[in-house]
C-alpha cells in the first residue's frame, strides 16, 4: 500500500469538499441527519475492528465511543470519531488514512447528490425503462414486487445496497494484511471510479423508476414514449450504477484471497444486483452497463491500457444506443452479451490466496 498516495487522495478530497461547500453551503444539522453521513462515520469503525486491536484497546475505544455518543447524541458518529482517534494515537496510517478518505469522500458524495437532485431538470428515465422492456419486461418492477411479497429478502438486499462499505472495507483489510499488495488498492480504485461515475451521470441523467413512476412496483406502465421527463427532486445517478460497480470491483479484488473471500464478495454482488432494482432506484440496463464500466476502470487503474479499450467501447456504445436508439430485443440481448464478455479478462485472472498473510 502507498501511504503517499493516500495522503494525496485525502488532500484532494478535502479540498474538493471545501470547494463544494463554498458553492453549496449545507447546515451541519443537514449533514448529521443524512444517512450517507452515518455510513461515512461507520467506515472508521469497521476499519478499526479490521486492524485487530487488542481487547483492552478495543474496550477503550468502546468507552470513548459511548462518551462521545452521549455528548453529541449520535451513536454511529460517536464510535466513528472514537475509532479515528484511537487509530491516530496508534499512528496506524494504513487504516487511519483510508478511514479519513472514506469519511470525506462520503461527505462530498452527500453534497454532490444534493446538487444533482434538481439538475438537470429533464431525465432519460423513459429511455431506460423502454430499454428494459427489450428484455421482455420491466425487470426492476418484477424485483420490486418480489421484495413486496418477501419482505425479509427485500430487507437483506436493501441493506446490502444502501451500505456497501462493510464489504469493501473487508476487502481492503485483506489487502492491507497481504504479503504482496495489489497494483492498486481498492480505496484508490473506488475514489477514481466514483469521480468518473459522477461525471458520466450528466451524459444520461436518470433517477430510477420509483421516482418517475408513482405506481412502482405494482403498476407497470405498458408502454412509455422515449421522451425526456420532468423528474421530481431526486439524484440523477442511475446510469451507470456505481453501487453495482463497487460490488463488482470488490469481487474482483477479493478473488485473489481464496474461496471464502470471493464467496463473501459474491454475496454483496447478488444483494446489490437485486437491491438496486428492488428499491426502485435503478433499471436493469444500469446494472448491465456497470459491467463494462467496471472492467474499463479496473484496467485503466492497473495501467493495462490495451485491456481498457474493448470495455470502454462497449460501455460508451451502451450510452449512445440508450440515448439515441430504441432498445429492441435484437439490440438488447447482443449488448448484454457484450457487457458480460467485457468481464472475461478479469474474471479468468486471479492471483492465489497464498499471497495473503497468515
Amino acid at each position: 500500500m502507498s501511504i503517499r498516495r493516500f495522503v494525496w487522495l485525502l488532500g484532494a478530497i478535502v479540498l474538493i469538499f471545501a470547494a463544494t461547500l463554498c458553492v453549496r453551503p449545507l447546515p451541519l444539522q443537514a449533514l448529521f441527519t443524512n444517512p450517507l453521513f452515518a455510513i461515512g462515520f461507520g467506515a472508521p469503525v469497521v476499519l478499526y475492528v479490521s486492524s485487530l486491536p487488542r481487547w483492552r484497546e478495543l474496550l477503550a475505544m468502546l468507552l470513548l465511543g459511548i462518551a462521545i455518543s452521549l455528548l453529541i447524541h449520535r451513536w454511529v458518529i460517536g464510535f466513528g470519531l472514537a475509532s479515528t482517534i484511537i487509530l491516530a494515537i496508534r499512528r496506524n496510517w494504513l487504516f487511519l488514512l483510508p478511514s479519513l478518505i472514506a469519511l470525506f469522500f462520503t461527505l462530498e458524495v452527500s453534497l454532490f447528490l444534493q446538487i444533482i437532485s434538481t439538475y438537470p431538470p429533464l431525465t432519460y428515465d423513459a429511455f431506460l425503462y423502454a430499454a428494459d422492456l427489450g428484455y421482455g419486461g420491466a425487470v426492476s418492477f418484477g424485483v420490486g414486487r418480489l421484495f413486496a411479497a418477501y419482505p425479509l429478502i427485500g430487507a437483506i438486499c436493501t441493506g446490502i445496497y444502501l451500505a456497501p462499505p462493510p464489504g469493501l472495507i473487508y476487502v481492503y483489510a485483506l489487502q492491507a494484511k497481504a504479503k504482496e499488495p495489489p497494483p492498486v488498492d481498492i480505496v484508490t480504485t473506488l475514489v477514481f471510479m466514483g469521480a468518473a461515475g459522477y461525471a458520466l451521470y450528466f451524459l444520461l441523467p436518470a433517477c430510477g423508476p420509483k421516482f418517475v413512476f408513482p405506481g412502482f412496483p405494482h403498476e407497470v406502465p405498458a408502454h412509455v414514449a422515449r421522451t425526456l421527463m420532468a423528474a421530481p427532486p431526486a439524484p440523477r445517478n442511475a446510469m451507470p450504477s456505481l453501487h453495482m460497480a463497487s460490488a463488482l470491483i470488490a469481487y474482483i479484488h477479493a478473488r485473489r484471497f481464496g474461496r471464502i473471500a470471493a464467496s463473501v464478495a459474491a454475496i454483496f454482488v447478488i444483494g446489490t444486483f437485486l437491491g438496486t432494482m428492488g428499491t426502485g432506484e435503478h433499471y436493469f440496463v444500469d446494472l448491465a452497463a456497470a459491467v463494462p464500466f467496471t472492467a474499463m476502470m479496473h484496467a485503466l487503474l492497473e495501467r493495462r491500457f490495451a485491456r481498457a479499450i474493448a470495455p470502454a467501447v462497449i460501455f460508451f456504445a451502451w450510452l449512445w444506443l440508450l440515448r439515441f436508439h430504441d432498445f429492441k430485443p435484437w439490440i438488447a440481448w447482443p449488448m448484454l452479451a457484450l457487457a458480460i464478455a467485457s468481464a472475461i479478462p478479469w474474471s479468468l485472472r486471479a492471483k492465489p490466496a497464498s499471497e495473503c498473510a497468515a
